[in-house]
């Protein structure tokens, strides 16, 4: 039996999820949290064999969730399971390390069939998100990052990709909220972006930070 560990906020999704999961003969629900905070100590304690995870969860929200299990757990699959499907949070959620990225409007056999998958080692991901994705790879990428970006300018993009506020970004860094603002600004202007999620997006997508 594969063991399903869940994560969302609202507990009648989790109580459907666990209901759909025990239809299959193959999967096991080996627990079922409201929030992420204690992720690691509850992987570690469980030991499942994957993981199904929302988003938008109180206390952390379930992109810097995932990024703390794949760090303590690089091998263990993670499946965002989430009602987002803007450019902004895909992205994030790949780049911190997510197998896949199913949207909950997803036909529940196909959800299961993707649990399975992703454990065998697959990158499901419901049609939507996967069209998004392969279209903004076919666009034609710099060979190298020729936008002349400061130092500083590349630290508050990464705290951005990392899905850092405007304040937490000054904070970390220890300048003030107008200076994120200005090097915002800029980073906007360089990127020839007009968005934060399409400098996020533009970010990822090209590599332009570690």
């Amino acid at each position: 039996m594969i063991k399903i560990l869940l994560f969302d906020d609202n507990p009648k999704m989790l109580d459907s999820m666990r209901m759909l999961i025990e239809t299959s003969d193959k999967l096991i629900v080996c627990g079922a949290f409201q929030n992420v905070l204690h992720a690691v100590e509850t992987i570690r304690s469980l030991k499942p064999d994957l993981v199904l995870m929302d988003i938008d969860m109180p206390g952390l929200n379930g992109l810097e969730g995932l990024k703390q299990v794949n760090k303590h757990f690089p091998q263990l699959p993670v499946l965002m399971l989430t009602s987002f499907d803007d450019e902004e949070k895909v992205f994030r959620a790949l780049r911190n390390g997510a197998r896949g990225y199913l949207l909950k409007s997803m036909p529940p056999q196909k959800i299961l069939q993707a649990i399975e998958d992703a454990y065998d080692g697959a990158v499901p991901m419901s049609d939507p998100i996967a069209n998004k994705v392969l279209s903004f790879f076919r666009q034609p990428s710099k060979a190298e990052s020729n936008y002349q970006l400061t130092d500083r300018e590349q630290d508050v993009l990464k705290l951005l990709v990392e899905g850092k506020s405007y304040q937490q970004t000054a904070d970390e860094l220890v300048i003030s909220y107008e200076t994120v603002r200005t090097h915002v600004k800029h980073l906007y202007q360089k990127l020839e972006v007009a968005t934060l999620a399409e400098a996020v997006v533009k970010a990822v997508r090209e590599n332009l930070v570690d």
